[in-house]
């Protein structure tokens, strides 16, 4: 779902235009791209050489460009996230992971050019467990290897059991000027269900030092969870838009590709998923009660 935007900020950098003529374009229609399906194949894996497609780039009449960085590490395994991610264990782990990484954005240009580039995405994971310097380092990178003149938006992704001042000023630094934080649910049974170990006073906490030092803060809201009733929603949305946050990002929970710990706890707690109707209800709910607080969809 589209993020909900508070009218009396109206964020310019939320009206991207794709193409001249259309204002939504396929993900894959600008090589290269891969799709990793993790544990499953990889599309990298039906080419011969795998960096035929940098060498031979197709042109393209897109005028937008992003970039996603992925930092695959986590304090607490949400038992909901289907995304590749792993237990933080030490900082040299972390340390290896920023050096590879910054190696292959070096390397890369080598084939991809300085390409200008109008929003970044850093998520997880859990990003801000990496280091005030660290941090720094990965925004050296990105300003060497991309053209960052038309930057609009540069979001870093954040949980607020690792968020500091420290970390939040180095963002600052490279330039981020959003960042996203998943509350998820405020729900106490739902956030016990989905190992979800944040306080509420840390959640609210870190919303005011966000708040304090960037104009658009985000936060994440889930919706269509097992046994959910509509009273339960309204009173996530309600806290949600009590942090004083810009924008709200709401995704309904995925029961097709959650991982197998999600439904074992949902099996435990004797509860049955979500219908499709009601989480499609929802979905006008969200809609509804977003807007009559002075925020669109």
């Amino acid at each position: 779902m589209r993020p909900a935007v508070d009218r009396a900020k109206g964020p310019q950098m939320f009206d991207l235009q794709i193409l001249p003529h259309q204002s939504v374009i396929k993900f894959n229609h600008q090589l290269p791209v891969f799709n990793w399906f993790y544990t499953f194949a990889c599309d990298e894996d039906l080419i011969e050489d795998r960096l035929a497609p940098y060498l031979t780039p197709k042109k393209t009449e897109v005028l937008r460009r992003a970039i996603y960085i992925h930092i695959p590490f986590c304090e607490t395994i949400c038992n909901f996230c289907p995304y590749q991610r792993g237990k933080y264990t030490s900082d040299p782990e972390v340390e290896q992971y920023v050096s590879a990484l910054v190696a292959e954005i070096d390397f890369k240009r080598n084939f991809l050019g300085r390409c200008d580039v109008d929003a970044i995405f850093v998520g997880g994971g859990t990003p801000s467990l990496l280091s005030p310097r660290q941090i720094e380092v990965l925004g050296q990178a990105i300003s060497r290897n991309f053209d960052l003149h038309r930057l609009r938006e540069f979001t870093f992704e954040v949980e607020v059991k690792s968020v500091s001042r420290d970390k939040l000023q180095a963002m600052r630094d490279i330039g981020v000027n959003r960042i996203s934080f998943g509350v998820q649910t405020f729900s106490e049974e739902y956030r016990a269900l989905f190992s979800l170990d944040a306080t509420r006073h840390q959640i609210v906490d870190a919303a005011a030092l966000l708040n304090s030092m960037f104009s658009y803060p985000n936060v994440d809201l889930l919706y269509g969870m097992a046994g959910q009733d509509p009273g339960q929603l309204y009173s996530d949305i309600n806290s949600a838009v009590s942090l004083q946050r810009t924008t709200v990002d709401v995704y309904p929970i995925n029961n097709l590709s959650a991982p197998r710990s999600m439904r074992r706890a949902i099996e435990r707690a004797g509860w049955m998923s979500c219908p499709r109707q009601r989480a499609c209800n929802f979905g006008f709910t969200l809609t509804s009660s977003f807007a009559s607080v002075g925020t669109h969809p």
